[in-house]
Protein backbone atom coordinates (compact mmCIF):
# COMPACT_ATOMS: atom_id res chain seq x y z
CA UNK A 1 0.00 0.00 0.00
CA UNK A 2 2.71 2.36 0.83
CA UNK A 3 4.64 1.59 -2.42
CA UNK A 4 1.95 2.84 -4.29
CA UNK A 5 1.57 5.80 -2.39
CA UNK A 6 5.15 6.41 -2.66
CA UNK A 7 4.73 6.11 -6.68
CA UNK A 8 1.03 7.65 -7.06
CA UNK A 9 1.95 10.85 -5.22
CA UNK A 10 4.91 12.18 -7.41
CA UNK A 11 2.70 11.44 -10.52
CA UNK A 12 0.10 13.11 -9.13
CA UNK A 13 2.36 15.96 -8.29
CA UNK A 14 4.06 15.51 -12.29
CA UNK A 15 0.39 16.08 -13.84
CA UNK A 16 -0.73 18.97 -11.81
CA UNK A 17 2.39 20.55 -13.23
CA UNK A 18 1.51 19.89 -16.30
CA UNK A 19 -2.19 21.06 -16.08
CA UNK A 20 -1.25 23.59 -14.37
CA UNK A 21 -3.33 27.14 -13.23
CA UNK A 22 -6.34 27.74 -16.02
CA UNK A 23 -4.98 30.63 -17.65
CA UNK A 24 -7.03 33.80 -17.39
CA UNK A 25 -8.82 35.08 -20.58
CA UNK A 26 -7.19 37.78 -22.20
CA UNK A 27 -8.63 41.00 -23.29
CA UNK A 28 -10.00 40.98 -27.00
CA UNK A 29 -7.46 43.43 -28.24
CA UNK A 30 -7.60 44.52 -32.35
CA UNK A 31 -5.34 44.71 -35.14
CA UNK A 32 -5.93 47.18 -37.69
CA UNK A 33 -3.50 49.04 -39.87
CA UNK A 34 -2.81 52.93 -40.92
CA UNK A 35 -3.18 53.05 -44.50
CA UNK A 36 -1.37 55.87 -46.19
CA UNK A 37 -3.64 55.86 -49.08
CA UNK A 38 -6.81 56.56 -46.80
CA UNK A 39 -5.86 60.13 -45.32
CA UNK A 40 -8.84 62.23 -43.43
CA UNK A 41 -8.52 65.31 -41.91
CA UNK A 42 -11.15 66.05 -38.83
CA UNK A 43 -11.12 68.76 -36.17
CA UNK A 44 -13.15 68.39 -33.31
CA UNK A 45 -13.62 68.77 -29.58
CA UNK A 46 -12.09 66.30 -26.92
CA UNK A 47 -15.13 64.35 -25.56
CA UNK A 48 -13.55 62.16 -23.93
CA UNK A 49 -9.77 60.57 -22.94
CA UNK A 50 -9.09 56.88 -22.38
CA UNK A 51 -5.96 54.34 -21.53
CA UNK A 52 -6.59 51.19 -23.51
CA UNK A 53 -4.57 48.15 -24.45
CA UNK A 54 -5.72 47.51 -28.02
CA UNK A 55 -3.24 46.27 -30.36
CA UNK A 56 -2.34 43.34 -30.23
CA UNK A 57 -1.18 43.03 -26.28
CA UNK A 58 0.66 45.98 -26.72
CA UNK A 59 1.34 49.35 -24.55
CA UNK A 60 -1.32 51.12 -23.20
CA UNK A 61 -2.49 53.58 -26.00
CA UNK A 62 -4.02 57.13 -25.37
CA UNK A 63 -6.98 57.22 -26.84
CA UNK A 64 -9.47 60.26 -27.94
CA UNK A 65 -13.18 60.55 -28.18
CA UNK A 66 -13.89 63.50 -30.74
CA UNK A 67 -17.45 64.59 -32.03
CA UNK A 68 -17.21 66.49 -35.08
CA UNK A 69 -19.14 69.75 -35.03
CA UNK A 70 -20.30 69.83 -38.46
CA UNK A 71 -21.75 66.31 -38.56
CA UNK A 72 -22.50 65.38 -34.85
CA UNK A 73 -20.19 62.32 -35.65
CA UNK A 74 -18.14 60.81 -32.92
CA UNK A 75 -14.74 59.22 -33.93
CA UNK A 76 -12.29 56.94 -31.64
CA UNK A 77 -8.36 58.56 -32.41
CA UNK A 78 -5.98 56.16 -31.46
CA UNK A 79 -3.09 58.21 -30.99
CA UNK A 80 0.23 56.33 -29.54
CA UNK A 81 1.91 54.66 -26.59
CA UNK A 82 1.63 56.95 -23.38
CA UNK A 83 4.87 56.34 -22.33
CA UNK A 84 5.48 58.34 -25.79
CA UNK A 85 3.31 61.15 -25.64
CA UNK A 86 4.61 64.32 -23.28
CA UNK A 87 1.43 66.03 -23.75
CA UNK A 88 -2.41 66.44 -21.43
CA UNK A 89 -4.95 66.10 -23.46
CA UNK A 90 -8.48 67.95 -22.06
CA UNK A 91 -12.35 67.22 -22.39
CA UNK A 92 -13.74 70.29 -24.59
CA UNK A 93 -10.33 71.14 -25.92
CA UNK A 94 -10.41 71.70 -30.01
CA UNK A 95 -8.18 69.83 -31.68
CA UNK A 96 -7.21 68.66 -35.28
CA UNK A 97 -6.23 64.97 -36.61
CA UNK A 98 -4.80 64.15 -39.55
CA UNK A 99 -5.12 60.23 -39.98
CA UNK A 100 -6.05 57.21 -41.35
CA UNK A 101 -9.77 55.95 -41.07
CA UNK A 102 -10.55 52.78 -39.83
CA UNK A 103 -13.33 50.82 -37.94
CA UNK A 104 -13.27 49.74 -34.30
CA UNK A 105 -16.21 47.44 -32.85
CA UNK A 106 -18.28 48.97 -35.93
CA UNK A 107 -17.76 52.80 -34.73
CA UNK A 108 -15.81 55.40 -37.02
CA UNK A 109 -11.96 55.82 -35.91
CA UNK A 110 -9.14 57.39 -37.17
CA UNK A 111 -5.13 56.54 -36.63
CA UNK A 112 -3.93 59.64 -35.82
CA UNK A 113 -0.87 60.40 -38.06
CA UNK A 114 0.08 64.41 -36.56
CA UNK A 115 -2.69 66.45 -34.76
CA UNK A 116 -2.57 69.88 -33.82
CA UNK A 117 -2.97 70.93 -30.37
CA UNK A 118 -2.77 74.34 -28.24
CA UNK A 119 -1.05 75.61 -31.23
CA UNK A 120 1.66 72.82 -32.03
CA UNK A 121 2.15 69.75 -34.29
CA UNK A 122 2.68 66.54 -32.97
CA UNK A 123 4.07 63.67 -35.62
CA UNK A 124 3.15 60.27 -34.88
CA UNK A 125 3.79 58.26 -37.83
CA UNK A 126 5.64 59.10 -40.90
CA UNK A 127 4.32 59.63 -44.56
CA UNK A 128 3.83 55.42 -44.87
CA UNK A 129 2.48 55.16 -41.39
CA UNK A 130 5.15 53.40 -39.64
CA UNK A 131 5.08 54.96 -35.97
CA UNK A 132 7.76 57.59 -34.93
CA UNK A 133 7.80 55.87 -31.50
CA UNK A 134 9.38 52.55 -32.89
CA UNK A 135 12.53 54.20 -33.70
CA UNK A 136 12.34 56.65 -30.83
CA UNK A 137 12.84 53.72 -28.42
CA UNK A 138 15.40 51.87 -30.73
CA UNK A 139 17.83 54.88 -31.42
CA UNK A 140 17.39 55.96 -27.85
CA UNK A 141 15.00 58.86 -28.15
CA UNK A 142 16.11 60.40 -31.49
CA UNK A 143 13.34 61.77 -32.48
CA UNK A 144 11.69 64.53 -30.91
CA UNK A 145 7.95 63.89 -30.46
CA UNK A 146 6.60 67.72 -30.61
CA UNK A 147 7.16 70.31 -33.47
CA UNK A 148 5.96 73.89 -33.23
CA UNK A 149 4.40 75.59 -36.44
Amino acid sequence: MQGKIKFLLPFLFFVSLLIGEPQKEKSKSYCFFYKPYQVLSLRGKVKKIEKDVIFCNCSSFLTLLIEDPSTGKEFRVFLAPIWYLAVDFEKGEEIKVVGSPVKFQGKNGIIAKEVYWRGERILLRDGRGFPYWRSWRRRGRMHRRKWRD
